[in-house]
């Protein structure tokens, strides 16, 4: 069942509200009010949708969580115990994640700053969360060779280390030369078998 127009651009506009707002102020300093001020939408209104500011900032990180995983997750059923498919899989995971941040760049550049480290704890957890789903349907087809746990942790740092070193760079990497990076390296990596291996 299809949400609402108005509430849909009700929300629409409180996301935005609160994003533009990070382009100037810090998520401590911005409240409810200033939201609903900017977006011009009244605080009952915002209530009836959102719990509070992190309500709001965690649905924008799970439409941005859907958006990188939604093609990746399409290829989990046909996963089998081909390393081929697993690296393609992680590949697609990675390649959408720079597409979605490369689109949003402006503001999730904000994300990365000491004052906004709320913000960065919230999308991690979000990230390790995802990937603990992930990882609990290849363990059908792929053994780990670590705990679980360091495993995801390592992809989750990695991956947030090396997208906020790629943003703050005074010019970024062409954003196709950094996709043929990262799937050489994720393949490689997958077929040295050094996280995972083939159920046999």
């Amino acid at each position: 069942m299809k949400e609402d127009l108005r509430i849909v651009k009700t929300k629409k506009a409180l996301k935005n509200a609160l994003l533009d707002l990070l382009k100037i102020e810090t998520f401590e300093k911005i409240n409810v009010s200033k939201i609903c001020e900017y977006a011009k939408v009244n605080r009952v209104t915002f209530y009836s949708h959102y719990q509070d500011k992190y309500d709001l900032f965690q649905s924008y990180i799970e439409e941005i969580k859907n958006d990188i995983l939604k093609t990746a997750y399409s290829t989990v059923s046909k996963i089998d115990s081909s390393i081929e498919n697993l690296s393609h899989f992680f590949s697609q995971i990675f390649l959408n994640m720079i597409d979605v941040i490369s689109k949003e760049r402006e503001i999730i550049i904000h994300f990365g700053k000491q004052e906004n480290s709320m913000l960065m704890y919230m999308i991690n957890t979000s990230a390790y969360k995802s990937l603990k789903e992930v990882f609990s349907q290849l363990k059908n087809h792929f053994r780990l060779k670590y705990d679980e746990e360091y495993i995801i942790s390592f992809i989750v740092g990695g991956a947030n280390y090396m997208i906020h070193n790629w943003m703050l760079k005074d010019k970024m990497l062409e954003i196709e030369h950094l996709k043929k990076q990262i799937n050489s390296f994720l393949n490689d990596l997958n077929k040295s078998e050094l996280l995972f291996e083939n159920m046999r």
